[in-house]
């Protein structure tokens, strides 16, 4: 199964390749309103799930992917483990699962990712924009969680050392 969506204002693609879809929907605005559907649920299954976006520079694969909007959650795991490149930046964990700004909600600053959580073992590069400057990288064995900091004086500290949006590691 492969699905393509296309972003005509930005130009830019999304892609998910997989041997299995699952789709949940509902209608848009409850029950009774209109005949226009939003997904409430999806799941990919296979082998091997790819999935690309050409706006957010990502390329992530693995065995099981699952979004839920209402929670706006996305999971993505195999037992073979998981890879993500976000724009250069290299996750390898068991299972990822990442918790995004509700749809109607404001993206804050640096994107609408609130949470990650990747269970291990896994290790993270992360990438510097700097010419010369050197990676950072972190390996962990049971838990690696991110989460958007609020605090402008750390959050400008954080992006100067590493290109990470907002973040702030805990390794457990």
């Amino acid at each position: 199964v492969t699905v393509t969506r296309l972003h005509e204002a930005k130009g830019t693609i999304d892609q998910i390749i997989c041997s299995r879809l699952e789709l949940v929907m509902r209608r848009k605005g409850g029950a009774t309103s209109g005949k226009s559907h939003d997904i409430d649920r999806a799941r990919a299954t296979g082998p091997e799930v790819v999935l690309t976006s050409d706006a957010e520079k990502l390329e992530a694969r693995g065995e099981d992917f699952t979004y839920e909007a209402t929670i706006a959650r996305t999971t993505l795991k195999g037992a073979k483990g998981m890879t993500a490149n976000l724009d250069g930046n290299i996750l390898r964990a068991r299972e990822l699962e990442v918790w995004q700004t509700k749809k109607g909600q404001a993206k804050p600053q640096g994107g609408g990712i609130e949470k990650m959580v990747a269970y291990g073992p896994g290790d993270i590069t992360l990438h510097e924009k700097i010419p010369g400057k050197r990676p950072a990288m972190a390996r962990w064995n049971e838990k690696l969680t991110s989460e958007r900091d609020r605090s402008e004086e750390h959050t400008s500290e954080l992006q100067s050392r590493v290109d990470i949006s907002y973040a702030v590691f805990c390794l457990k």
